[in-house]
């Protein structure tokens, strides 16, 4: 099975400031890699002068013992995604056209339904896309973009080294609070058409000569391809033999206490690595970036590896810390194909 851990760091508000950087990560590990996992964030809290049981977090670690853990990490088959955002590239007022873009897809086939309780479903979810905050909206973005990501490359890289571990997928996400609690729920409705539509635009690469056996419950069958595309969005789309994006995420799906779940632990402190790479807070900026970028993925086509997402029309280029970090990212990234 494979354990995908998801966490953020940065509060995607809008602001003023340059630099002002949000990352989402997600790390995912085959479960034989778990142990050694656990393992390494184990000896970084000894080491930090905290207890085995203890959550940690990046400002109470130094920088010699974070290049360590990530070391140990390395030794792993575990691999690291993730999304940034610079939220100063981008105003309140964009974010908000963006997301009412958004709402206006959603809602954009609800005179072709059939059955008004679709069409009263479609604009509910559109009511809903409307409610969430500049902020939210954001981080929404960024963790579709994340999860559809993980899902697309992921697959190709473990059938290569761990391809019985394709049986399953267990998906942990760092729960929300109080207000957050409409976007938990509006995620769980509006995810699973997101990332279907997103892998019918961009399937997953498959290798015929590679054994994905281990997978066949998660492939669409002739005949029992999805209805809710065209039943609620008026999609029409031909799904046979295609990956089931909704059983490989909703299968296996939690979002959870951070302190009970010690692979959101080790997440969060990758996610925040990451962040504090991209505002220049490190004093060994090129070996931490380095040690980050032993945990990712080679992209298609030369992609760098962290994927910098800007909502607004007028995008504006990174800074010059987050070019770096990117090139080194991708200088040191795993091999795709074995």
């Amino acid at each position: 099975m494979l354990k995908i851990y998801i966490d953020e760091s940065g509060s995607f508000v809008p602001a003023d400031a340059r630099g002002a950087w949000s990352v989402t990560a997600g790390l995912v590990m085959a479960a034989p890699d778990e142990r050694r996992c656990k393992e390494a964030i184990r000896k970084l809290k000894i080491k930090s002068g905290a207890k085995h049981t203890d959550e940690i977090k990046l400002k109470d670690v130094s920088e010699q013992h974070y290049l360590e853990f990530l070391a140990d990490l390395s030794g792993t088959d575990c691999a690291l995604f993730a999304v940034a955002t610079d939220a100063s590239a981008q105003t309140a007022e964009q974010i908000e056209k963006h997301r009412e873009g958004q709402a206006l897809k959603v809602e954009a086939n609800v005179d072709k339904m059939v059955h008004i309780e679709g069409a009263d479903w479609v604009r509910n979810l559109a009511a809903r896309v409307r409610s969430l905050s500049p902020q939210l909206h954001l981080q929404l973005v960024c963790q579709v973009e994340l999860m559809a990501d993980i899902v697309h490359k992921s697959i190709l890289y473990y059938v290569q080294r761990s391809p019985s571990q394709l049986n399953g997928f267990r998906w942990r996400i760092d729960e929300k609070s109080g207000a957050h609690a409409n976007f938990e729920e509006t995620f769980r409705i509006l995810v699973p058409p997101l990332l279907q539509s997103k892998s019918i635009e961009k399937p997953s690469v498959h290798v015929t000569d590679f054994d994905y056996s281990a997978m066949n419950d998660f492939v669409y069958a002739e005949g029992a391809e999805p209805t809710y595309l065209e039943e609620h969005y008026g999609i029409d789309s031909t799904t046979s033999g295609s990956l089931n994006i909704g059983k490989v995420v909703w299968d296996d799906f939690e979002f959870v206490d951070s302190k009970k779940e010690i692979g959101v632990q080790v997440v969060d402190l990758l996610a925040s690595g990451l962040r504090r790479i991209l505002r220049g807070g490190f004093a060994e900026a090129y070996t931490v970036s380095e040690a980050l970028g032993r945990l990712m993925i080679q992209s298609e086509n030369g992609e760098y590896p962290l994927r910098l997402i800007m909502l607004s029309a007028g995008d504006s280029t990174p800074d010059e810390i987050a070019v770096e970090a990117s090139k080194i990212f991708k200088s040191s990234q795993k091999q795709m194909l074995t």
